[in-house]
């Protein structure tokens, strides 16, 4: 898996049609050529937290925020906030998944009123994407709970306040994230991505750390 992970960051995005979809590692990586590795990144629960894990970087302590194991869906928005208002110079980024975005964004009223400049990308692949993946490779793609109907994020951030944008296509995505970026007040980046992306690695269920998963069993290009 070491040897595999070595090379995970050094796909060519430019090289993948420009009018499909953005994938996860594709947003991380942009993420950070925007940032130029300055911002504190706070991280939601799902596949979008393993794929910043392995696909950002960071440059010292602090920058990197999520709750780990403990699954807290719904995290990455109030905590950003809070540590948006600990330390109002600090840029801050909340990256959050569609399903988790759900549980937490009528904070977005807090943002405004309170005028803290917390930008949030939405990971949004229709579904609880990490639940998703252990129905399809262990439980014969019964897909129970995971498929996701959801409002239109740009348009329930507009209501709030924030300035919004939805990224479908890949050649789309630069451009929003900077404009975010620049935008004096809280922004909101709902970004579509494919709902069958897959993550690795990942321990099967009910096996050992040992057995851990490092490429999909079908297609091999999937693997971390």
């Amino acid at each position: 898996w070491a040897g595999a992970h070595a090379t995970c960051g050094t796909v060519d995005d430019a090289s993948t049609a420009p009018d499909e979809l953005p994938t996860t590692p594709e947003i991380v990586r942009t993420l950070r050529r925007v940032l130029g590795g300055a911002a504190t990144v706070v991280s939601d629960i799902g596949q979008h937290r393993m794929f910043i894990a392995l696909h950002h970087g960071f440059e010292r302590p602090g920058q990197f925020l999520t709750s780990g194991g403990l699954g807290t869906m719904g995290y990455a928005l109030p905590a950003a906030m809070g540590v948006k208002t600990a330390e109002p110079g600090r840029s801050v980024w909340a990256v959050v998944g569609d399903g988790g975005f759900q549980m937490s964004a009528a904070e977005l009223s807090t943002l405004v009123a309170s005028n803290l400049a917390v930008k949030v990308v939405v990971v949004n692949n229709q579904c609880l994407g990490m639940v998703r993946q252990w129905q399809e490779l262990f439980y014969d793609g019964v897909y129970s709970e995971s498929l996701l109907p959801q409002p239109d994020f740009q348009k329930l951030a507009e209501a709030h306040g924030c300035w919004a944008t939805t990224v479908r296509r890949r050649d789309e995505l630069e451009q929003a994230l900077r404009e975010a970026a620049l935008h004096p007040g809280p922004t909101v980046v709902d970004v579509h991505v494919p709902v069958e992306e897959t993550v690795y690695p990942m321990v099967p269920a009910g096996a050992c750390p040992g057995d851990v998963r490092c490429v999909d069993p079908v297609d091999s290009s999937l693997g971390c």
